[in-house]
């Protein structure tokens, strides 16, 4: 399914995966209900810190949904050069929405009455992204 407004070849490298965007969408769905129900606020999960579990949250989110936006398919890699425009477009774009996924999920937190707006989460879901970014280019490119 080619992205709206592309045509040729370019247009035929561009798939939706829909596996992953459900995988994605659900995930999201479990993150902010845990970012916004009452309690839990500044404690870890199992044997990781309350910033490791942020950072590890947003870095599956962004790996999650780089591999839902759009899938290669198997002739995008033969094309060298706009490989890295693709590739540089789809992690941009997911670490893009995952940022912005959490930081509407620390204002939300600032409005809760049984949560609080933290910096310090906002700066640790952003090292996850950034994270996957770099696992992306490590991987991927």
């Amino acid at each position: 399914m080619p992205e709206t407004g592309d045509s040729g070849i370019e247009g035929r490298l561009w798939q939706v995966s829909a596996f992953y965007a459900v995988l994605a969408l659900a995930y999201m769905m479990v993150l902010a209900y845990f970012s916004v129900s009452p309690g839990g606020s500044g404690m870890g999960f199992l044997f990781f810190s309350d910033k490791e579990v942020h950072l590890l949250s947003y870095l599956v989110l962004t790996l999650l949904l780089y591999l839902s936006f759009f899938k290669p398919t198997l002739a995008w890699r033969r094309l060298s050069r706009r490989f890295s425009k693709v590739l540089l477009k789809r992690a941009f774009l997911s670490a893009f929405a995952s940022f912005a996924f959490g930081v509407a999920m620390e204002i939300l937190q600032a409005v809760s009455e049984t949560r609080t707006f933290s910096l310090y989460d906002m700066v640790a879901n952003a090292v996850g992204v950034v994270a996957a970014a770099v696992l992306i280019f490590y991987v991927d490119g």
